[in-house]
Order: C-alpha cells, then sequence, then structure tokens
C-alpha cells in the first residue's frame, strides 16, 4: 500500500472510492514514462540484468514507472518513480530475495534518474554475487 493511499486511510477514506476520489490531489508522476518505457522495452541491461515492467501498483500509483530487474529468470530487484519525491530522489531501488550481505552493500536507495537508480542497484548486486562466491545468470 502506498504511502498516499494509508495517509488517506488515517484521514477517514476508508472505501477504495473514497481513495480514489483523493487521486486528483496526488502530484502526478512524471511526464517522461512514456518516453522510459520506450527505452526501456525488451532492451537488455549492462551487468547482465534485464529490466521488466511490473504490472503491479494501486490505483494511486497508475501511471508511475515501476520495473522488477531480473538475473535471468530470478527477481533480485525493484525500481520504481516516487510520486512527488524531490528530483534528486525521484527514483527508489531495492533488491529483494537475498539473505545475508556483505558489509559494505546496500540493500536499498534513492536516484536522480532511472539509469543511475540501476547503476547503483546493480553495482550493489554484483557486490553480493562477489561476496556469495557466485557469478551473474544469462537471461
Amino acid at each position: 500500500m502506498s504511502r498516499a493511499v494509508r495517509k488517506m486511510k488515517r484521514a477517514g477514506a476508508t472505501s477504495l472510492r473514497a481513495i480514489r476520489s483523493h487521486l486528483n490531489a496526488l502530484p502526478p508522476c512524471s511526464e517522461e514514462n512514456t518516453e522510459i518505457d520506450r527505452q526501456v522495452r525488451g532492451r537488455e541491461q549492462s551487468m547482465g540484468l534485464t529490466l521488466r515492467p511490473t504490472g503491479i501498483g494501486s490505483a494511486a500509483d497508475k501511471g508511475c514507472t515501476d520495473y522488477t530487474l531480473f538475473s535471468g529468470e530470478f527477481a533480485v530487484g525493484r525500481i520504481y518513480e516516487e510520486r512527488g519525491a524531490p528530483a534528486d530522489l525521484k527514483w527508489f531501488w531495492a533488491i529483494t530475495g537475498i539473505f545475508g550481505t556483505p558489509a559494505d552493500m546496500r540493500m536499498d536507495g534513492h536516484a536522480p534518474t532511472l539509469e543511475s537508480a540501476e547503476a547503483q542497484l546493480g553495482e550493489n548486486w554484483r557486490k553480493w554475487l562477489a561476496w556469495a562466491k557466485l557469478t551473474e545468470i544469462e537471461g
């Protein structure tokens, strides 16, 4: 559940219909989404990771860009645009589905662009692979 939806619920919006009525008050996601989708669709990423649209999200997040990163068929992380975030924190990334990490590895972070979020996630993913003595799965 998004932070905006939780806030609306606390304010008394108890049904999905009531929550939807508050959506117009939320700032829009970037107008660049269509262009980003065109650039990303079907593109293999460097570092052996593949970016795919998640296709999930609440009505409040409709139109926001949201991707899952895969190593082969294993989902290793997620990157999505945060609605209303400052420009330098616009994209959130997280590594998912792993346990145990080296001390110098981050599991999540924020970045100003999709490309920098991919780079940060990829750098930390490679740290984990090296620490776990594993190699990248080819897609």
